[in-house]
């Protein structure tokens, strides 16, 4: 009987135990609020970057500046993308003026000396051949030899080689050039046009502006400082959120996620004014839970317009988990029968 004792303790820890774990695994259906902590961030937060390189020449921002979206933050030097604004502009100039040419098929003078040259070859073969006639006359009479008439048809033969080549000439200057060739003298122009475009995007880009409605909330330059452009591991202008609405993000034990729906409103309390909740709706539940503490995260939604809530501080929310805890009954229910 003595042996009987702890063997009965042992049981009774063992059965305690288990009704523990089970109890913390099972949610609560009391239909109470769920109390849950957390800390309070920017609905959107992003560090602005600027897009080109350069010193800055104006910084607008201070810590707590609101901004439209397209207001300028800060200025960079825009000397050196001005210059290269106009040398861009010099090359379309200079290719559309080259395009223009092309097809217009030469100019009049060009198509004037090409006739001009045709009809001086054309009036040298006629004496060329006149005189070949006449050297072939006194040849047949005996008046001059076989190596005159040979040299006086080399002659000829040299105006009519000319002759062509001004005829192929004119033709040329009159049909302007080859499609190859204007193919290619088009796509100058558009390569040209391209960087003209790319040099005015650079150019406005030295104004770096607020990409959306928002707040700065952390300036990271000054006035004279060098900066570089995000494509090159960039330097930060400052951190920027939209802070009009904030977002709690809280834990939420893993026994608790039935509990939990979208929209769910809730009330939201912060030490800085201890007696004021502040309204808010439950906008997401991350879909995944720490494999350490066992604890989701959920994010709610925090109304700020009267801009007494910053990002960083410490969140106590209270959740109505009523309609969570009416759904998990009905369910239950509709499993038994």
């Amino acid at each position: 009987m003595k042996s009987a004792i702890p063997v009965l303790a042992i049981v009774t820890i063992i059965a305690a135990t288990a009704h523990a774990q089970t109890a913390s695994s099972v949610p609560d259906l009391s239909g109470g609020p769920l109390r849950l902590t957390g800390s309070l961030e920017a609905r959107v937060e992003l560090r602005v970057q600027p897009r080109v390189a350069g010193r800055l020449v104006k910084v607008n921002i201070r810590e707590g500046v609101s901004f439209k979206a397209g207001e300028v933050l800060v200025e960079i030097d825009p000397a050196d993308y001005e210059i290269s604004l106009a040398e861009a502009q010099a090359a379309v100039d200079a290719a559309e003026s080259r395009l223009a040419a092309m097809e217009a098929g030469g100019r009049a003078q060009e198509r004037d000396r090409a006739a001009a040259d045709l009809a001086s070859a054309l009036a040298v073969q006629k004496n060329a051949r006149q005189n070949l006639e006449i050297v072939e006359g006194l040849h047949a009479s005996g008046g001059v030899s076989k190596q005159s008439v040979d040299a006086a048809k080399r002659e000829l033969e040299v105006a009519q080689a000319r002759v062509v080549s001004a005829e192929r000439t004119l033709s040329l200057v009159r049909q302007g050039p080859r499609m190859e060739d204007r193919k290619a003298c088009k796509a100058e122009v558009d390569r040209a046009r391209a960087l003209l475009k790319l040099a005015n995007l650079r150019l406005e880009e030295t104004k770096v502006k607020a990409p959306f409605d928002g707040t700065v909330l952390q300036k990271l330059v000054v006035e004279g400082m060098n900066v570089s452009a995000a494509s090159q591991q960039g330097t930060a202008i400052c951190v920027f959120g939209e802070i009009s609405t904030l977002k709690a993000i809280v834990d939420l034990p893993e026994a608790d996620l039935p509990r939990v729906r979208m929209g769910q409103q809730s009330r939201v309390f912060v030490r800085a004014y201890p007696d004021r909740p502040f309204a808010g709706r439950v906008t997401n539940v991350y879909p995944w839970v720490d494999a350490r503490s066992r604890n989701g995260k959920v994010e709610i939604e925090v109304a700020n317009a009267a801009a007494l809530l910053v990002p960083g501080m410490f969140a106590k929310v209270e959740l109505d988990a009523s309609s969570a805890v009416a759904a998990i009954r009905a369910k239950t229910d509709k499993g038994r029968m």
